[in-house]
């Protein structure tokens, strides 16, 4: 009998930082527990627990005062997920409109890919990064000698013998040990990307994924990108910026619907507005695919034959969850037929961690933002009592 599919499960942001805290040292017995467990339910094939870039974003806001604290939190993902990530947001986006554009009969490939993935592939589509990067080290060579005056017959052809693959190749492994020492991964890993590169094995894309899928581990992310290539911290920002933004617009918009309020057919006026424009504002969200790259055929045109359709905010999911979860928040916050709520900065990660909704089993979230959800797909919503710091 074979032993079925385990259980996806997506944690909460702030599941990941107590368990920082027991990598460190710090935790307490219970989540040091929590912790061993559910690494057991992962080894056994129970399990499996899957990361973002959203969580990313959230948790790793490097500080050098804290870089401790920092690296427990990217070893506590690496701990539990081992590699399994979510796709970039706007790749799972542009999946979903490609089914409902091909669904309507656009000409568009079927070309998705699966919404789960190992090896730490929570980054943006890498395609061409090193497609030149053999012309580039045979140009090297040229410059080199130029340095050197005119040449003779032996001396060029001494030259010529090491702009060929093998050569280069040879070349690339010197320089691999301390290539991977500066950006904190493993020789390995970098050989097996830039060597079949140069022997002509694999495409520039797949040796750009290998590359990057190696940097991308939460804590070689972390060495590498804050901290040789001295990058703005807040470059993962993307969460808090967006929660900051909805915010002001919530407060902007409960302000304007104050005048609404005062009577009951206003209110049920209201909702009816608010019914029509969450909807437009949810297909918005179709714009954070990228067309440029567009890797499953979502050109800008494509795109915008879906969205002008009739049916693409009732059929495509992303579309569908966000426009149910901002009406139930709009609805708490201006307080339509009930007392208004606190509008948060924590709504936009939230909103952006929901459309990963139907990609997993068990997902996570504080506990008034999973009572505000538990509409939505088949998955099972885990509300926490209280958020953390």
């Amino acid at each position: 009998m074979s032993q079925p599919d385990p259980i996806t499960v997506y944690l909460d942001t702030q599941d990941y930082s107590r368990f920082g805290k027991v990598v460190n040292g710090k935790g307490t017995p219970e989540d040091h527990e929590l912790f061993e467990r559910l690494k057991e339910l992962r080894a056994e094939g129970i399990a499996r627990f899957v990361y973002s870039a959203a969580i990313l974003s959230e948790l790793l806001q490097y500080e050098a005062e804290y870089e401790r604290e920092t690296l427990a939190k990217a070893r506590a993902i690496e701990d539990l997920c081992g590699g399994s990530t979510l796709i970039w947001l706007p790749r799972l986006i542009e999946t979903q409109a490609n089914a409902f554009g091909r669904s309507i009969g656009l000409n568009i490939p079927d070309a998705a890919p699966a919404p789960i993935r190992s090896g730490n592939e929570w980054f943006p589509r890498v395609s061409g990064q090193l497609d030149n990067f053999k012309e580039t080290l045979r140009q090297e060579f040229d410059d080199a000698a130029g340095n050197y005056g005119p040449l003779n017959r032996a001396q060029r052809r001494a030259i010529g013998a090491n702009k060929r693959e093998g050569k280069l190749a040879a070349a690339v492994r010197a320089i691999v040990p301390q290539f991977a020492d500066k950006y904190g991964i493993s020789p390995g890993s970098v050989e097996r990307a830039i060597v079949p590169l140069l022997k002509g094995k694999c495409t520039g894309n797949e040796a750009s994924a290998l590359l990057f899928a190696a940097v991308a581990k939460p804590s070689a992310f972390i060495h590498a990108f804050f901290k040789v290539e001295k990058r703005d911290k807040s470059v993962l920002n993307f969460v808090a910026e967006f929660g900051r933004t909805l915010e002001k617009s919530l407060i902007d918009f409960r302000r304007n619907a104050e005048p609404f309020m005062a009577k009951k057919e206003h209110a049920d006026y209201l909702r009816t507005l608010l019914k029509r424009d969450i909807g437009r504002l949810a297909a918005t969200i179709l714009g954070m695919s990228d067309t440029d790259e567009a890797e499953q055929g979502v050109t800008s045109d494509v795109l915008r034959q879906i969205t002008d359709h009739a049916e693409a905010i009732e059929k495509i999911p992303c579309c569908v969850i966000a426009t149910k979860v901002m009406l139930g928040y709009l609805e708490q916050t201006v307080a339509i037929h009930t007392t208004p709520s606190k509008i948060e900065d924590s709504f936009g990660g939230d909103l952006i961690h929901v459309l990963y909704i139907d990609c997993v089993d068990i997902w996570r979230t504080d506990l008034r933002f999973a009572e505000l959800v538990r509409q939505l797909g088949e998955a099972t919503i885990v509300g926490l009592q209280q958020r953390t710091t």
